[in-house]
């Protein structure tokens, strides 16, 4: 491939043969020229005919699309760190093979990464159901184009972190190659959520970063997906991702330099967001997993209920939820407390 390419588009990709024409379509189709974009496919050991479009797309446009395959399933996280190695760009863009993107999607983040020489830039999103409606997720604020330099600012730091101002996730986003291979941040591999830490690395490390008010990715509501599938199968990689963003935090310092930001930052992925992923799936909250979030919680942060943030942060209906962390739960009361979860907006 051309080495002077601008950006390396990553698109991991599993039985996905109904919906990577679309994605391919707007990834070819960029304004900013196909010129100055690499294209980067990892299929992961797909059984349906994901394997051959990406085999076509690859014959067709050989200097543009690299096609590379897993013989075994991997997950998304080993599929992105292997396409890393094979990025000749400045900057990468990690893109989920049912998604697609806005045409000016990575010319408008390529300006502001350059104009403000950022590590990270970050879009707003559509939720798009593919049928004509779409929900716009504003989850970050303020709303409006945002410059965030954190070099020497612990403040704005912490306010990064304590608002996710970037998104946990990797896609919508436009991402300075070298700031991640000089801060080793890579995804989890073999499991689902690998955002999680991945995200919260991206935090610890960031020197500059651009929240940008346009919306210009369309998240796609698959329902088969990994991720919306309307079942707890999952539920240990939302677990184990947990942990290893817990321990990343412990290797990279960040507990030194703002103690109370993280342990909010973890409460919020960890405690609420294991409960939110309950609240949303079938079934009830198993009784060995509630226990589980209860004694990590009371061993490695026995002073919870004392966090600032905690205090000023958390909606009073959601605070609710903090008071059975000490308490010893029957059955009972666990379908009670998935009977509230259900109805909170968390």
């Amino acid at each position: 491939m051309n080495q002077q390419k601008k950006i390396s588009v990553i698109v991991p990709c599993y039985n996905v043969e109904p919906f990577i024409d679309r994605c391919f379509k707007s990834l070819i189709n960029q304004t900013i020229g196909l010129n100055n974009i690499e294209l980067i496919f990892v299929d992961d050991a797909s059984t349906d005919g994901t394997w051959t479009k990406l085999l076509q797309f690859e014959a067709l446009y050989p200097d543009y699309v690299l096609a590379i395959h897993n013989d075994v399933n991997r997950r998304q996280g080993y599929c992105r760190n292997i396409a890393l190695d094979y990025v000749s760009a400045k900057y990468v863009s990690y893109v989920d093979s049912d998604d697609w993107l806005e045409l000016d999607c990575l010319e408008i983040m390529l300006k502001a990464a350059e104009e403000y020489d950022a590590d990270v830039v970050s879009c707003q999103a559509m939720r798009d159901y593919g049928n004509g409606k779409i929900i716009k997720l504003r989850v970050r604020e303020p709303k409006e184009t945002m410059f965030y330099d954190l070099s020497n600012n612990l403040a704005a730091r912490k306010d990064m972190l304590l608002f996710d101002r970037l998104g946990t996730v990797a896609w919508g986003k436009l991402i300075r190659r070298k700031f991640l291979i000089d801060n080793s941040i890579f995804f989890p591999e073999g499991i689902i959520y690998e955002d999680i830490p991945w995200s919260a690395i991206c935090y610890v490390h960031l020197c500059k970063a651009i929240v940008l008010e346009d919306y210009l990715y369309h998240y796609f509501v698959n329902f088969d997906s990994t991720v919306l599938c309307n079942k707890q199968t999952n539920y240990r990689d939302m677990f184990e991702s947990n942990y290893i963003k817990w321990e990343q935090f412990q290797l990279r310092g960040a507990f030194e330099v703002m103690p109370k930001e993280v342990e909010y930052d973890f409460l919020m992925t960890y405690y609420f967001g294991i409960l939110k992923l309950f609240g949303k799936r079938e079934g009830d909250i198993p009784m060995d997993a509630f226990m589980e979030l209860q004694q990590f919680i009371l061993r490695n942060m026995p002073e919870y209920n004392n966090n600032p943030y905690v205090q000023t942060c958390l909606k009073e209906d959601v605070k609710v939820l903090l008071g059975f962390i000490d308490k010893r739960i029957n059955d009972i009361q666990l379908k009670e407390i998935h009977s509230y979860i259900q109805k909170l907006n968390i």
